[in-house]
């Protein structure tokens, strides 16, 4: 005999019309992280190649320190 209750039992499932709904709420938002990705690989690919670089922008900075912290 299971110790969940009915509620807790609905609380972790979730119908497949909401599945389906979260898939296709913004159909750009792969294109969106695809590019992310693209643009944060190449900025730390420049980045280790010319190191003369550093320094010159914040942003290039904390994406190359991000990508090096999740590698």
């Amino acid at each position: 005999m299971s110790n969940r209750t009915p509620a807790t039992r609905h609380l972790t499932q979730v119908p497949p019309t909401i599945a389906r709904a979260e898939e296709s709420l913004d159909p750009r938002q792969d294109q969106r992280r695809a590019l992310r990705l693209r643009h944060s690989s190449q900025i730390s690919s420049l980045m280790s190649q010319r190191d003369d670089l550093r320094g010159v922008s914040a942003l290039a900075d904390i994406v190359v320190d991000a990508v090096r912290w999740t590698a």
